[in-house]
């Protein structure tokens, strides 16, 4: 878990983040408010279906979560993730587990990707 901290304190510290506190004061008016379903629909991207209509989430919501993902950086950071680069200084390697579901033969896979596979390939002949 150190290493969780660590990556955290090199974040945008949330509680300094203008999207955040617009959250934090949409948090409190949802819970003052009568409104207990969203009226927003069900929302896809990426082959991922998020379904609102049972949350407590409308249209500001929305807004300051896509507003806090970007203060953030956080397609930035999880392209970083799936890349398999560095993402935790404290064990000094990247984070390989996203490569195993990767396909060898996409573009930008690269040569550690490769090598999974061909160590996958391995193991199903053994």
């Amino acid at each position: 878990m150190r290493g969780v901290f660590i990556l955290i304190d090199r974040m945008t510290s949330p509680a300094n983040s203008a999207a955040w506190k617009t959250l934090a004061a949409l948090a409190i008016r949802g819970r003052t408010s009568a409104k207990s379903f969203s009226a927003l629909p069900l929302r896809s991207a990426c082959g991922i279906t998020v379904d609102f209509r049972r949350q407590a989430v409308d249209a500001d919501v929305l807004a300051g979560l896509t507003a806090f993902a970007g203060e953030i950086e956080l397609e930035a950071r999880a392209r970083t993730l799936v890349m398999g680069e560095l993402i935790n200084p404290t064990e000094s390697r990247p984070v390989l587990h996203t490569l195993l579901r990767r396909n060898a033969a996409d573009p930008g896979a690269g040569e550690v990707a490769a090598a999974i596979h061909r160590q996958l390939v391995r193991i199903e002949a053994f």
